[in-house]
């Protein structure tokens, strides 16, 4: 403690560190991110990003288009921009000025459409494993997935726009509210259990 102490890093390389608290590092060639650490100071180069916990929304904006890919369309808890993740829920609300449109396959802990709201799913398969939530609009382009192991699928007050989408029921799933909703295809995938349809 007190001393400067370096850590060299190939050039444009990529470093994760969890659970640390560092002091006095400077770090060379890269950035080194520090999730869930603390930073003791006098620190060059390191990253530590606030905790973020399971389930912790990550909210679609729409700031500058439909690009799922721009971290500034993008707003966490923190208010700071990023992409969500496999442990974040998507959060898409009503009136944001551009429209996500989800055309790279992801995993996301949770997927909130608010009524109001439209979130299209481009020709890629998306994983929702925590939890689902669709009163909004939901429009499936090209050949999609909506892949769900979260315990409630819901749709209740949803629109779909189905076109040649697949909605498929992992196991997980305890209970499927469809609302009465017409979908491409919906897919029941399960190795056992009791699913409720609501």
């Amino acid at each position: 403690e007190g001393e400067t102490w370096t850590i060299n890093l190939p050039a444009g390389g990529e470093a994760n560190v969890s659970y640390a608290t560092v002091d006095h590092s400077t770090a060379s060639g890269s950035t080194i991110t520090a999730q869930n650490s603390t930073d003791g100071g006098d620190n060059e180069n390191w990253t530590f990003p606030k905790p973020m916990t399971l389930g912790d929304p990550v909210t679609w904006t729409g700031a500058v288009d439909s690009n799922i890919g721009n971290p500034a369309n993008w707003e966490d808890k923190y208010a700071e921009h990023r992409l969500p993740t496999k442990d974040d829920k998507v959060v898409v609300p009503a009136g944001c000025e551009n429209n996500p449109v989800l055309s790279a396959p992801g995993s996301y802990w949770g997927l909130v459409v608010e009524a109001g709201a439209t979130l299209t799913i481009a020709g890629v398969q998306v994983e929702i494993t925590g939890t689902n939530a669709v009163s909004g609009t939901l429009a499936f382009s090209g050949y999609p997935t909506l892949a769900i192991s979260a315990p409630v699928a819901s749709f209740a007050g949803a629109t779909i726009v189905p076109g040649e989408g697949t909605v498929r029921i992992l196991d997980g799933v305890e209970t499927f509210d469809p609302d009465g909703l017409a979908f491409s295809r919906v897919e029941i995938v399960r190795s056992g259990g009791t699913l409720a349809l609501g």
